[in-house]
This record gives C-alpha cells, structure tokens and sequence, in this order.
C-alpha cells in the first residue's frame, strides 16, 4: 500500500470537503475507512485513515484516493503538505517508513493487547462461510455464546443480515440465526448492530428492513453498498454473494453513479445506523464501515 501523510492547520478542512467521513468525533489515534466522494456525492474509491495529530493525518491504500486529495488539496490553496511513502513495488528496495504486521496464534490478542494498551472495543462476528470451520467454532452464535467477546473486552459486536439472501443457506435458516444472535447478544448483555450485505438495490433492501422490525428485532442496522470497481469485478463478486439479479439490473442501468442517488431513499424510509461500504478488490473480501 501507498501512505500519504497530510498535514497542516487546513488538513482536516480539506479532507472535509473531499470525503463523506465525518470529523467532529474522528480522535487522535483513531482510524477509519476514508471515503472520497465526487461534488454530487460519487464515491470515488476508499482508503483507511488514521489522526496521528490534530493537524496530521496518514492515508493509506491504492494511491488514487491519495492523489484526489492532493489534487484538490493543490487546486483549493490549502495550507497542507503532503508526503507520500510508496508501496514495496516502487520503493527500490528501501525501508517502509510505516511497517504493518499480521498476528496469528493462540496468544496473539494478549500480544496485542500488551502491545497497545488494550482490547478491541468493537468486534463483526461474521461466518466467512469455509467448508470447514478453521477452529473450534463452527458459526459466529458459538462465538458470541463462548463468553470469549467479555473475556477479551469486546463492547459491542457487529452480526451480518442478508437482505437478498445467501447463495448457499435457506432463508429460514438465515432467519433463525439472526434471531438466535439477537437473543444471545441480549443475554450477554453485548450491544449489536446488524451489517447487511452489499446490495445495488434499495427495493429487497428496504422489505428486508421491514421484515426485520417485523420480527421485533430493533438493533441498529448499517446497509452495505457497493464501492467503486469494474462492472467484470462487480458482477464477480455480486455473483459470489448472491446479489447478482440486482447488480445486473443496476449495473445495465448505469451504476455506478446510482449509488449515492439511492442512499437517501434509504435514510429516509429506514434510518440506517450507517453505511457499509463494500470495495470489491482481487483476492479480498469487503474492507471495513464508514
């Protein structure tokens, strides 16, 4: 990945004008996925961005988002500068300035948490659907159920809901189990909040919702929605995920521009908690919330 860090007394005005994150409650330390946005509301790619200060800010991703904000940061005469680490590809052998490392093992969450003064707050329990469960437990309920998300801290976990179904589990059973995961969040008194599956139409998405409170399920929902990507990847991966009748449909009828034209619709009819932006990118599944 590239990394641009931004910097300067305009850095958070700038990165305002150019994305749909909100900065009022974005901390020091704290990370999130960026979202660049065209002026009609177009999302232009995404990137995860991190306040290192109160004026710096360090952007990392695929450069283009990167480059959006240096061109308008260019163009607006903002008081920011900008200096940008290349990924391992371009950097002729020299030495990252910003090292990322992948953890795994049975001590990897102490070794985290010894690292970084403390635990995940914030968890999304979801399956991943493998055709055999990589670890003693085989669906995300047994996770919630095991008592480990109080063990290590967690205060609140994400659930996945499927408003057009899933290719491979019957919609009973989809049904069962997200009422099964409500129940269980509620016993162990964890707070939820239910993550749909990306869709490119708010019709299901919509009955779904209704058919949610139907059920007397009241938890906070975020809908997922499709990121920038190729119609050949979107179709892809909407295929994989059981959505590929409305990508179709969508897709032939202009996405991507839709996207953003829709989400209103959908704020106004069912008051999501947010918005889950799905980046459909080769050998990756989806990257994180808004």
């Amino acid at each position: 990945m590239f990394d641009t860090v931004i910097a300067g007394p305009d850095a958070t005005r700038l990165l305002a004008a150019v994305s749909g994150n909100n900065y009022e409650s974005f901390t020091v330390g704290q990370a999130k996925q960026f979202i660049p946005v065209t002026s009609n509301g177009n999302i232009v790619t995404d990137g995860i961005l991190h306040r290192d200060a109160a004026e710096q800010y360090t952007l990392s991703g695929i450069p283009a988002a990167q480059n959006w904000v240096k061109y308008h940061g260019d163009k607006g005469g903002y008081d920011v500068s900008f200096s940008t680490d290349p990924s391992s590809a371009f950097r002729g052998g020299a030495a990252p300035k910003l090292f990322r490392y992948q953890v795994q093992g049975p001590l990897a969450a102490d070794l985290v948490e010894r690292a970084f003064g403390g635990r995940s707050a914030n968890v999304f329990a979801v399956g991943g659907d493998p055709a055999t469960p990589h670890g003693p437990y085989h669906d995300s309920l047994a996770i919630i159920e095991s008592g480990l998300l109080h063990r290590y801290g967690v205060r609140h976990v994400s659930v996945s809901g499927y408003p057009e179904g899933h290719p491979a589990i019957p919609d009973q059973v989809l049904w069962s189990a997200l009422a099964a995961k409500v129940a269980a969040l509620s016993r162990h008194r964890l707070p939820g909040t239910v993550i749909t599956e990306f869709g490119f139409d708010a019709d299901p998405v919509l009955a779904w919702i209704e058919a949610v409170r139907s059920r007397g399920i009241e938890l906070p929902i975020r809908i997922g929605v499709p990121g920038p990507a190729g119609v050949k990847r979107l179709l892809s991966y909407a295929a994989r995920f059981g959505v590929g009748t409305s990508a179709g449909r969508r897709i032939a009828n202009g996405y991507p521009g839709g996207v953003s034209r829709r989400t209103s619709r959908w704020a106004a009819a069912s008051a999501p908690a947010g918005w889950r932006i799905f980046t459909p990118r080769r050998g990756t599944s989806a990257t994180g919330t808004s």
